[in-house]
This record gives structure tokens, C-alpha cells and sequence, in this order.
């Protein structure tokens, strides 16, 4: 006897080690991932760890081991949950509680009759694991040619872990039984230390191919809606993007209507995937207005796409603004501007200054305010003469994080004038080039903006 029970020790020993690491694994990588999966997945060791101390600290006495019995309930659900998620399997929630419930009542009143062990927890067992082999169980039934080799690994231990359950209401009583009890007990646990752990990371590297795949592909849309070669009539013309990530929420645009051309740069709050989804919409819109509105104003090219765009954005619970600077060159020498954005810079061939242009004719950013009153919105007229160069930066360039830590320093507007002053005279393409391996030396490659510009000069005669 005391033999057998230094077995039962021993395997109750290595039981709870094997929880506990798996809890402290499933934890850390919940850490680093934090979604449902790993989520899930902690939950599952957790409530094996829980259920162990509850079973632990209960009493012999048969409304005590019906407690522990019911903590068992919460791995059954936890197992249930992991596989619902990765397979979309919906779990019968609401029909596992009223089942748990249910075997309670039919355990106390047979125990309350003094039926045998079995009849008393077997019941309640029912309930226990209801939730595990009903989902497993569909899984393998209905769905089992979708299943990949560890989703169906996960199903066939999750069966076989929901069997063991029941196996306590024969076994339970039994002392002699105890250490084939916990036996199965370790192969349940060792089984789902193997399975669950692939199942998680086979999703999540499913979920990573597939986010990086929509990456790509809104990437590449971004990048084929730019200009590529912008020619406009009496200006040279050259454009820079640089995405923070892999999709940018910066905006640039060069359009031709008719004998008037327009430059259109903004700037998404924030960078990535849903920036730059409202950095498409925001294209859309403006060179939706400007091909039925050809005559149209930059202040009021501004007025309505921000009333759009707010529209939009509320729709989609987005709480993104635009910054904007709309400029359109309707004379030779003259550019009209309209927006909410950073300066813009003119290089004054005759003088070799740098003007500092401020842009504040629109009261707000894009899609912050949906109505905003007509006579709140100007206009300004910059004259351009021949071999005067223009500068539309977004605060990328500017903000620019010196070696990629911000307690370092930034580019700033001071070093952006000293720049141009020096380069201002050469061909726009070697400005471009400059610029860019300025920004690469200063902040090592490390960007947490986007970084983009136009440069634009007036063709002398």
C-alpha cells in the first residue's frame, strides 16, 4: 500500500510539473503574441493548473468532490474554446451550462439516496465534459477532411482527454485504480502539450502569411495609384514616398484637367494598413470632384472632400484625420493653395532665400468636422518665377528621428532650409537622391513616419 501510494505521488508530482510548465510557456507566449489563440491556449493550462488545486484542496466528503469534479468543467470548456476558434466551429454554450446544471441536480439527489459512486458522479461528468466531446466530436464527424494533421492530432487528444473525464466515476473509488488514473491523466496532458501548442502556431502562421499577403497586395494598389512620371506644362516635377510600414498613409497626386494642373499631398494620422485605406479613399474622393468639377477652387476641392471623407471615416468607427495642402496652377507663374498641412518651401533663384510658406487656409484636418462654414476657408496665391523651386513635405521629413530615437533629435525645419539652400541649384533628380540619403544618414534607416515630397521647379524660358 504504501508503495503504490509513493507511485501515486510521484505521478501526481510529474502531473503538476508538466501543468506548470505548460502554463508558463502558454503564458510568456501570450505575452509576445497576445491574440485569441495563444489566449486560448493559456486559458487551457490555467484552468488545468486551477482545477488541481481546487481537486487538491477538496475534501473526501461527496458534495466536496462534486466541487472538484465541477472544476474540471473549466478545462473542458478551455480545450472547446481553442478548438472553436481555429476551426470556426461554434460551441454549445448555453446547452453545456444546462447540462452541468442539470447533472448537479441528478448527482445530489442520487447521492442524497445513497446510490453508488458511479450513479452519483457519473452525471454530473456528463455535464463536465460535454463541452469538449461535443465539440471534438463534431470536428471529427463533420468536418474531419478540412482538418490539417494537428487540428486533428488537437481532436483525437481532446477526445481521448474527454473519456478520461469519465473514467473517474468508475475509477474514482477505487484506490487501487489511482495510478492508472493519473497514467492517463499524463498521457492527456503530454498529448495536449504536443498538439495544442502546433494547432496555435500553425494558425498564427496562417494568419501571418495571410496579413502579409493583403500587405502586399494593398501595397502594391497604393503604389500603382501614384504618379509615376508627373509631367506638368512649365514645371519639372519629381515625387518621393517612403512607407513606415508596409502601407503608407501619406497622399501625393499630380492631375491634369484641361489647361489646369493640380499637386495634392496629405498626410493620414498615423501609418499602416487602415492609414492607408483612408489614404485610397481620400485619392478616390479627390480625383472623383476634380473630373466632375473641373472649374473648382483648392479651398473648396478642400471643403468638400473633408465632408466626405468625415462621412466615410464615422461609417467605419475611424478616428483618422487628413492633413492636406491642395495647390493648383492656373497661370504660368501662380499657384493657388488651400489646406491644413506643414510648409511648404520656395527657393528663390534671384535671391537664393528660402521662403517659408504657411499652409493654415483650412481651419482643420480632413474629416475631423463634417460641416465647416464656407467663409472659413481661404486661399492663398504664390507666384512662381521661372527657376524657383517648391518644396511639399509631410512631417515625416521634418520629424524625422535622428538614429531612430527621438531622445536624439530630429531633422527639423532648420536643417531642411540649410538643405535646400544648398542643393536648390541642382537637377531635381540629384535633389531627390540627396534628400533620401540625407534622411538614411540621420536616421540609420529607422522610420517611424512616413516620409514623402514633392519637388517641383519652374521651367525657365
Amino acid at each position: 500500500m504504501e508503495g503504490q501510494q509513493a507511485v501515486l505521488n510521484t505521478l501526481l508530482i510529474v502531473y503538476a510539473g508538466a501543468v506548470l510548465i505548460n502554463s508558463l510557456v502558454a503564458g510568456l507566449l501570450w505575452l509576445r503574441q497576445r491574440d485569441a489563440l495563444t489566449r486560448a491556449q493559456l486559458f487551457i493550462w490555467g484552468s488545468t493548473f486551477g482545477s488541481l488545486v481546487v481537486q487538491g484542496l477538496a475534501g473526501t466528503a461527496m458534495p466536496l468532490v462534486l466541487v472538484g469534479l465541477t472544476a474540471v468543467f473549466s478545462i473542458s470548456c478551455a480545450i472547446a474554446h481553442l478548438l472553436s476558434i481555429s476551426s470556426d466551429v461554434v460551441v454549445s454554450w448555453r446547452r453545456s451550462f444546462y447540462l452541468l446544471g442539470l447533472g448537479w441536480v441528478v448527482a445530489l439527489l442520487s447521492d442524497f439516496a445513497g446510490l453508488p459512486f458511479f450513479f452519483v458522479t457519473f452525471p454530473l461528468l456528463c455535464g463536465v465534459a460535454f463541452p469538449l466531446l461535443s465539440t471534438a466530436g463534431e470536428l471529427l464527424l463533420r468536418h474531419r477532411a478540412r482538418l490539417s494533421s494537428s487540428e486533428l492530432g488537437m481532436v483525437v487528444a481532446s477526445l481521448f482527454y474527454g473519456l478520461h473525464m469519465l473514467d473517474f466515476a468508475l475509477l474514482g473509488d477505487k484506490p487501487e485504480w489511482g495510478p492508472f488514473g493519473f497514467s492517463l491523466g499524463l498521457l492527456c496532458i503530454f498529448a495536449l502539450s504536443i498538439f495544442a501548442p502546433a494547432v496555435v502556431v500553425e494558425k498564427i502562421t496562417a494568419q501571418t502569411a495571410r496579413t502579409a499577403a493583403e500587405m502586399d497586395a494593398a501595397r502594391r494598389i497604393q503604389t500603382q495609384l501614384l504618379p509615376h512620371n508627373p509631367q506638368v506644362p512649365g514645371l519639372e516635377l519629381v515625387c518621393y514616398m517612403k512607407p513606415a510600414d508596409e502601407v503608407g498613409g501619406d497622399y501625393y497626386d499630380v492631375q491634369r484637367f484641361g489647361d489646369r494642373a493640380w499637386i495634392l499631398l496629405g498626410d493620414v494620422t498615423g501609418h499602416g494598413l487602415s492609414s492607408g485605406l483612408v489614404m485610397l479613399m481620400a485619392q478616390s474622393v479627390m480625383s472623383s470632384i476634380l473630373r466632375t468639377r473641373e472649374s473648382i477652387g483648392p479651398g473648396e476641392l478642400n471643403l468638400l472632400a473633408n465632408s466626405v471623407l468625415h462621412q466615410n471615416l464615422a461609417r467605419m468607427g475611424e478616428e483618422r484625420t487628413m492633413s492636406i495642402v491642395s495647390l493648383c496652377m492656373d497661370r504660368d507663374d501662380e499657384l493657388v493653395l488651400s489646406g491644413s498641412h506643414d510648409n511648404l518651401y520656395v527657393h528663390r533663384k534671384a535671391t537664393g532665400e528660402v521662403e517659408v510658406v504657411t499652409v493654415s487656409q483650412f481651419p482643420f484636418q480632413l474629416g475631423l468636422i463634417e460641416d465647416i462654414p464656407a467663409d472659413f476657408v481661404s486661399e492663398t496665391r504664390l507666384h512662381i518665377e521661372p527657376g524657383d523651386t517648391l518644396f511639399v513635405i509631410t512631417d515625416g521629413v521634418t520629424e524625422a528621428a535622428k538614429t531612430g530615437d527621438y531622445k536624439q533629435g530630429m531633422f527639423e525645419e532648420a536643417r531642411l532650409i540649410e538643405f535646400i539652400k544648398r542643393h536648390a541649384s541642382r537637377p531635381l533628380e540629384a535633389i531627390r537622391a540627396a534628400l533620401t540619403e540625407d534622411l538614411e544618414r540621420f536616421t540609420q534607416g529607422v522610420y517611424h513616419d512616413d516620409v514623402t515630397f514633392i519637388i517641383a521647379r519652374r521651367q525657365e524660358a
